[in-house]
């Protein structure tokens, strides 16, 4: 069976997400990665960090971004997984660049 829907930002189900499990950010020696552990998510993922996308690679238990804090000036940024084909996003939480 197919697990629960993820909930978009506006409210309603998600068609092509299933619920989040919970996200983290990991530094690597080649920059910071953005890890969303999820049973499922479409090829055409993207995670957004504000309005940049990052590097996206959909994985069979995890989406993961890549992206480096030189990219952004310090502040808050909104963490975002888009379905870049129909358009639904789910909001993740915040991250915060120092």
């Amino acid at each position: 069976a197919r697990p629960p829907a993820a909930t978009l930002e506006d409210g309603s189900p998600s068609t092509v997400f299933c619920e989040i499990d919970k996200w983290s950010t990991k530094q690597r020696a080649d920059g910071e990665k953005i890890r969303i552990k999820t049973l499922c998510g479409p090829r055409s993922s993207a995670i957004y960090v504000g309005d940049t996308a990052l590097t996206t690679k959909v994985h069979l238990n995890a989406i993961e971004g890549q992206f480096s804090r030189a990219m952004f000036t310090p502040g808050e940024y909104p963490l975002r997984l888009v379905d870049t084909l129909s358009g639904e996003a789910v909001a993740l939480g915040t991250l915060t660049v120092d």
